[in-house]
């Protein structure tokens, strides 16, 4: 009966964790969505130093977005591989670390998009 409990216990703490995680990543592609908007929308400015200023603006909200996931991922991978497992939940197990995978992934993209945008704003203003 301990062995049921503990079982389920563990099930709950890796769905928990997981929702938390899916709202984590929700969150940074939204963020990511409003910088990419304010980008395209600085465009409408017809001050340069406004322009730039938006610019700026929305290459920060950028980097916290990677910031914010790579915290985010780092941390839940070391709370999952904390937890001990047990066989009915090594395809949950290996699910969510799947996810974690495509969250390095879609980090490393955004952060290769940023450092574009930011050569190309670099070479816009000099």
């Amino acid at each position: 009966m301990d062995n049921q409990k503990k079982a389920n216990s563990t099930r709950g703490e890796l769905l928990a964790l997981f929702g938390s995680y899916i709202s984590i990543i929700r969150n940074i592609f939204l963020i990511t969505s409003v910088s990419i908007v304010s980008f395209n929308y600085s465009s409408s400015f017809k001050k340069l130093s406004h322009r730039k200023a938006v610019h700026f603006l929305s290459f920060a909200l950028i980097i916290l977005s990677i910031a914010y996931g790579y915290f985010s991922t780092i941390g839940l991978h070391n709370l999952v591989d904390g937890l001990e497992m047990n066989k009915e939940d090594i395809l949950l197990y290996d699910q969510i670390k799947n996810q974690i995978y495509f969250a390095y992934l879609g980090l490393f993209i955004l952060s290769l998009l940023s450092l574009v945008s930011l050569h190309r704003l670099y070479n816009w203003y000099a």
